[in-house]
């Protein structure tokens, strides 16, 4: 199912069921029928021993090789339906 912009504006903007927490929605993440999540601070690559932590300070860039495999967070706040996002980071590494 594709949703349009105004669709989802509206569903972002409906408190605390909303789909993005208002703490981490950026109305110009908002594209014609998607919208763009920004990469968090933690990610795992398949062979790493430990999570990457991303930051200013240490490593702002992360590289995956072709043929690489990776787990990554998002830095927005999902809720509701988007959850299964977060069940999976979870059973994996929670």
């Amino acid at each position: 199912m594709f949703l349009a912009n105004e669709h989802i504006k509206k569903l972002c903007n409906i408190g605390s069921e909303s789909l993005i927490s208002d703490a981490t929605f950026e109305i110009e993440n908002v594209q014609q029928a998607s919208y763009d999540l920004r990469l968090g601070a933690e990610s795992y690559i398949v062979g790493s021993d430990a999570p990457l932590y991303l930051s200013k300070e240490k490593q702002e860039h992360l590289t995956i090789a072709p043929g690489q495999f990776a787990l990554l967070t998002c830095h927005e706040v999902l809720s509701g339906e988007c959850q299964v996002f977060r069940c999976l980071w979870n059973s994996f590494f929670g």
